[in-house]
């Protein structure tokens, strides 16, 4: 069981939230990388800003959307689908 994410005011103010826009727009493997990336953006800055604790609190966020929108896309897909990587793969280390 996850965390709930949290729902920022500012992005939402029309019918749909911003997130959930970009999942629309891209799709699973889109919004699934935009997600990551704002990990990555967060979590590297993090010790170098006086926001510590903000910039955690928006990785624990992003964190919690990215698995709702996993749990989300799993439910929708049949089983044998479900153990595939979600269209990308890193290529290894030379």
């Amino acid at each position: 069981m996850s965390e709930q994410r949290e729902h920022v005011s500012h992005y939402s103010q029309g019918k749909v939230e911003t997130i959930d826009y970009i999942f629309d727009l891209w799709g699973f493997e889109g919004g699934m990388c935009y997600v990551l990336g704002n990990l990555v953006k967060y979590s590297s800055r993090a010790m170098y800003k006086e926001q510590l604790r903000s910039d955690l609190e928006k990785i624990r966020n992003y964190a919690s959307i990215g698995l709702e929108k996993l749990d989300e896309h799993e439910a929708a897909q049949e089983p044998e689908e479900q153990e595939k990587s979600f269209g990308f793969t890193i290529p290894p280390e030379k």
